[in-house]
């Protein structure tokens, strides 16, 4: 019945021109059009027939039949022309929208339509049957038909969904250029759209900004380049709170907002941020746990692997520890990025040690800044202990800080060009304090310093270097609540110190001087500078200003970097020591990297 006229079972003087109209075309496909009585041109008299006729309704097939036998009949007037096309389009419009389905399986069916797309009924942009088949051409090998034909349709959220699932797998294909203009054709059909446009597309030319653009803009995206006014990354957790809270606001504008946003920032939401994705995504199904409950389930069915797997964890989470839309959010990774973002911004020059990473050996000196800062700021409270005590608690805020260090880099490694994994382990050991005083590498005597260090350098598991170096700790004292002036250096111990090694230094510990913290200075530097007499001397903080370093610039380039350190074995055989002959701390040093880069 398709290539029958609706409702007409009878031949009509409609339908005897239209098969005229169609017996001509053919003929003119085989052979130069045959002649007609004189006067008589193609199309014309069956154009005075169809002339004026009301609510024609012919089948889609026909129609189109109709209008590909004009085509061929190149020398009718344009008039008649016209008046057979608009009897066509007329009965198009007449069968809309039953004849749907028809309409939808010519259109797929025909190449060269498109020039009468804009005479179809106006509801066929966004009609289902066609937006599906579409959708399912662009899906396997589109043609170049079925890009134009896209183009001029209104797809909704379900098509739109599969076509940015297949773009974001296929980010340079046709497809993915496609999806802006389908975007921005249906932005103005609902919040859906709009929210995709602004995760998963962002023109930065866009005049469309308003609260909902900006807060998605500031949330790293998975498949854009964020254009954020503000580092959301490197806010502190209380920013970042306050960042989710706007969010649950804007999502609880309606239901369609909520579940949009919802699915936008587990489908787009980077994963890199993932555990900030999902405390966001918390915090908008606690503001409404119904509605929050419904999409999680639907979102099991969805195209994205990881939006399933979001949404199973969320579903989970929510069973066990629902998540408060204003508590402080969770570190991790966040707080990592904010740490390393901290670092200056000539991390790009040329490296300075082995390691082979100026960003890396400048979060080293950060991490140990950071720690002894800590140290420092309580030093008033502490300063009445020995200097071995002082010092194992150093090493611990040091040990603290590299192992926060390890798992910041470990966790940024592969979104960084030539990323690497460092590891780091520092043990100590106190023993019982009884053979300071003694110089030389002599295994059987005893060596005056208060800490052997011993640094060992991996790469790929294979040691590059064991480094022994000797510190001596000295601590400022208080005696009448006024801070002296100077250390107190004891000479012999100092002549001993320098005498077993050229790697020998001096821990200078205090409270924070002109922004300073611990210093370190070479005991050879100091043998050499201090006055020749006297069991005591004087060494003054302000020589020490001049003359020291840090000791988070010591650690990292002296110590880590191998600028210093004994590679004789005897040294570190010594400094390592055997069972009653150990110094009264050993420190071992271990820093190891990984060659690969992380992906």
């Amino acid at each position: 019945m398709q290539n029958e006229p609706i409702e007409m079972l009878t031949e009509t003087n409609e339908d005897k021109a239209l098969s005229s109209i169609l017996d001509e075309a053919k003929r003119a496909r085989r052979e130069p059009p045959n002649e007609r009585p004189a006067g008589v041109k193609p199309l014309e008299a069956e154009a005075r027939v169809l002339d004026g006729r009301q609510d024609p309704k012919l089948l889609p097939d026909r129609a189109f039949a109709v209008l590909d036998a004009i085509s061929y009949l190149r020398d009718a007037s344009y008039s008649d022309r016209t008046i057979v096309e608009d009897f066509v389009f007329r009965s198009l419009q007449a069968g809309w929208p039953a004849n749907a389905d028809g309409l939808t399986e010519a259109l797929m069916d025909r190449d060269g339509c498109m020039h009468f797309f804009n005479r179809l009924p106006l509801d066929l942009a966004s009609c289902p049957p066609l937006t599906s088949a579409v959708t399912n051409r662009l899906l396997s090998n589109p043609s170049h038909q079925d890009m134009v034909l896209a183009k001029r349709l209104r797809f909704g959220d379900n098509d739109l969904r599969l076509l940015i699932h297949q773009a974001s797998r296929s980010p340079k294909s046709e497809v993915s250029r496609l999806i802006p203009d389908l975007l921005k054709q249906s932005r103005d059909s609902g919040e859906w759209p709009r929210i995709q446009s602004a995760c998963f597309f962002r023109d930065t030319d866009d005049d469309d900004e308003d609260d909902l653009i900006r807060l998605l803009d500031s949330l790293p995206m998975r498949w854009r380049k964020r254009y954020p006014d503000f580092d959301l990354l490197a806010s502190t957790p209380e920013v970042r709170a306050a960042w989710v809270a706007d969010l649950v606001r804007l999502a609880s504008e309606g239901d369609n907002m909520r579940s949009a946003l919802l699915e936008g920032i587990l489908w787009h939401g980077s994963d890199r941020v993932d555990d900030f994705v999902m405390t966001a995504a918390a915090a908008i199904c606690e503001a409404s746990l119904d509605q929050g409950s419904s999409v999680l389930a639907s979102l099991s069915a969805h195209p994205s692997s990881l939006v399933r797997l979001r949404a199973a964890a969320l579903r989970r989470l929510r069973a066990e520890d629902p998540i408060e839309p204003d508590r402080p959010l969770p570190t991790d990774i966040l707080d990592s990025g904010r740490r390393l973002a901290e670092l200056a911004e000539h991390h790009h020059a040329s490296p300075l040690t082995w390691i082979g990473d100026r960003w890396v050996e400048m979060a080293i000196e950060s991490a140990v800044e950071r720690a002894a800062a800590t140290f420092t700021g309580s030093y008033e409270g502490h300063w009445r202990e020995d200097e071995e005590p002082l010092t194992v608690k150093l090493l611990g805020d040091i040990r603290a800080a590299l192992g926060v260090l390890e798992a910041d880099i470990t966790a940024v490694a592969g979104k960084r060009p030539g990323g690497r994994r460092i590891s780091f382990s520092l043990r100590d050991r106190m023993v019982s304090k009884h053979e300071e005083g003694q110089p030389g590498t002599d295994p059987t005597a005893s060596f005056s310093t208060d800490v052997c260090l011993i640094m060992t350098a991996c790469r790929d598991g294979k040691v590059l270097a064991n480094r022994a170096t000797l510190i001596q700790v000295k601590k400022l004292k208080s005696p009448d609540a006024l801070w002296k002036n100077s250390f107190e250096i004891v000479r012999q111990q100092l002549i001993d110190i320098s005498k077993n090694t050229d790697a020998a230094f001096y821990m200078l510990m205090g409270p924070e001087s002109a922004g300073r913290a611990i210093e370190m200075m070479p005991a050879r530097l100091l043998v050499d500078y201090l006055p020749n007499r006297g069991k005591t001397v004087s060494l003054r903080r302000e020589f020490v200003a001049l003359a020291s370093r840090s000791v988070a610039k010591w650690l990292t380039y002296d110590v880590v970097g191998l600028w210093t350190g004994d590679p004789n074995v005897s040294m570190v055989q010594k400094a390592a020591g055997a069972d009653g002959r150990r110094p009264y701390l050993l420190v071992e040093l271990e820093v190891s990297i990984s060659s690969d880069v992380v992906d």
